[in-house]
């Protein structure tokens, strides 16, 4: 995954986005993905320029901001944003539960009258979340492009950050990058024992902090193995040996 890309992914040259981007292509076709989609993702020390330089430079899009915090880096230039906590009466918002569809019914009813919102803001909310799969469906339905972001894997095994365990407490979810597309690892009470992801903590770096993924067209998240934790004990820890070998 350190690959260079050559087309412009949304007015960004993709050689500034940083060294070390790994180019991921669609896989298969989705209902939620569109057929031409350009996805960059990589790791990073939670740097935004890339995108605040390329939103100022487009200040009259629609910006849709899931699970936004006002007073933020993303606050100037959110127009809309859909959470489950007013916090910010300068914007459009759709207040209601992300994991479920009835505050989408709102997203798509302004859809319906103004059309796709070009770029969405989704910075470290899928990781927190009981549905991200369903939220992510939402933000490919309803946006053409735009930046999510998630603690990284090395993060989320390092003890220290948030208390004497692994990772944040509230966290529900560990991401990886598996095949082109981001694969969700339910955070189970299993990891905090097992002394195989040790070796996942000490690779963590300030530059391996986070993942980033610069999307075009639509992007690919799903759960590992289909969301089921089974058959058994041995094949789930199976599962999460991905984590240590991708």
């Amino acid at each position: 995954m350190k690959k260079c890309l050559n087309f412009i992914l949304f007015a960004i040259p993709l050689h500034l986005i940083a060294a070390n981007v790994a180019p991921l292509s669609p896989q298969g076709k989705d209902s939620s993905v569109q057929d031409e989609t350009k996805v960059v993702c990589r790791y990073s020390n939670g740097d935004r320029s890339h995108v605040i330089n390329h939103l100022r430079t487009n200040k009259k899009l629609r910006v849709l901001d899931v699970g936004y915090s006002a007073s933020t880096w993303s606050s100037e230039f959110t127009t809309h944003y859909v959470d489950i906590i007013p916090v910010d009466h300068a914007k459009v918002a759709f207040i209601g539960d992300i994991n479920f569809p009835q505050v989408w019914d709102a997203v798509d009813e302004d859809v319906s009258k103004n059309g796709p919102f070009d770029y969405c803001i989704c910075s470290h909310t899928l990781e927190d979340i009981i549905n991200p799969v369903f939220v992510a469906n939402m933000i490919n339905k309803y946006c053409k492009s735009g930046f999510v972001a998630m603690p990284s894997k090395f993060l989320e095994m390092t003890r220290g950050i948030d208390g004497n365990y692994r990772g944040y407490i509230h966290h529900r979810y560990i991401y990886n990058i598996e095949n082109n597309q981001l694969v969700g690892y339910p955070k189970l009470n299993f990891i905090e024992h097992d002394s195989r992801f040790d070796a996942l903590a000490n690779q963590y770096s300030s530059d391996k902090a986070e993942i980033q993924v610069y999307w075009d067209g639509g992007f690919r998240l799903t759960i590992v193995n289909d969301n089921f934790m089974g058959p058994t004990v041995k094949s789930v820890l199976n599962y999460y040996n991905r984590l240590l070998t991708n």
